[in-house]
């Protein structure tokens, strides 16, 4: 496999292990019936398979929208190499399974606040401080971890007027290459 690839790969694992690496944030894009949804998230894991994993809450509207599609689209951009990660998969949607218990037993317990809100996710509240009211007992009902198996991957190196830019396709378990027009 070319350069390039392994590269990527080798990137997106250390936005899993750096917490300032760029690729450790990415957008993920959702769509249901006629609405399209973008919304930043947190790269948790990478596997060997090149499955992505991303938290979220069970009643955020991203888990709405994976539930009736399971399409997924996920946008990387390291800024500083001037590469592009563009990513199409589908979605698993995991809670209160082995994986779910996985992880969780990971997150520090002040970062468990995030997924025991009493507001859901995206709800209309009164004031600000309301964001802030958890549940007392602490536990895993709302924690949700999104898998995304990778269908196709596309990078984009830009280099002044000498861009490169790769598609990878998933067959099977193999990956397929060729070199796109800029």
């Amino acid at each position: 496999m070319p350069e390039v690839f392994h590269n990527t790969k080798n990137e997106l694992e250390k936005g899993v292990l750096d917490p300032i690496h760029p690729f450790k944030f990415f957008t993920v894009g959702t769509h249901f019936e006629n609405e399209i949804d973008l919304r930043s998230v947190v790269l948790r894991s990478l596997d060997k398979n090149l499955n992505f994993y991303f938290f979220t809450d069970s009643r955020s509207g991203k888990v709405f929208h994976l539930r009736k599609n399971s399409e997924i689209s996920l946008h990387f951009y390291h800024d500083i190499e001037r590469v592009q990660v563009r990513v199409k998969g589908v979605a698993e949607i995991h809670q209160r399974d082995d994986l779910t218990t996985e992880f969780w037993s990971k997150i520090p317990e002040e970062s468990k606040k995030s997924y025991n809100s009493i507001s859901s996710p995206g709800s209309i509240i009164s004031s600000p401080s309301l964001a802030y009211e958890w549940r007392k007992e602490l536990d895993d009902a709302y924690f949700t971890v999104i898998k995304v198996e990778p269908l196709t991957i596309e990078v984009l190196q830009l280099n002044g007027v000498e861009h490169i830019r790769a598609l990878f396709v998933k067959n099977d378990r193999e990956w397929e290459m060729n070199w796109l027009a800029p």
